[in-house]
């Protein structure tokens, strides 16, 4: 498998090298009829290889630098036990729940003085 995945990478960075070669000496038009690769691609390519050489020719990875936090799983079990007991929507669901931690914190902030 990862013998494949290499063979595959370096036959893509054969071909964008060899369209940069054929650009720099035909020109973009004639490199990217003969390639078969658009122009657009090909001008990020020229740009990548003066920049960094063949290594800028390489497939960097698409994945985000940071990912999103994600919901804890208590707070999805919350809300499916609410949509499934109350038949709420996700808007009033998200009103309610606002609604209650707003509460909540006003009453921490607060403390009743009863004589």
């Amino acid at each position: 498998m990862a013998d494949a995945v290499r063979a595959q990478r370096l036959d893509r960075l054969r071909i964008r090298m060899r369209a940069v070669r054929l650009a720099q000496q035909q020109g973009v038009d004639a490199a990217s009829r003969q390639v078969g690769c658009p122009r657009r691609s090909l001008y990020r390519w020229l740009t990548a290889f003066e920049a960094a050489g063949i290594v800028g020719l390489c497939s960097h990875s698409q994945r985000p630098h940071r990912l999103r936090p994600t919901i804890p799983a208590w707070v999805d079990t919350v809300i499916i036990t609410i949509r499934l007991l109350t038949y709420w929507n996700s808007k009033r669901i998200a009103a309610e729940m606002t609604r209650r931690v707003a509460n909540c914190r006003r009453s921490r902030a607060r403390p009743t003085s009863r004589s």
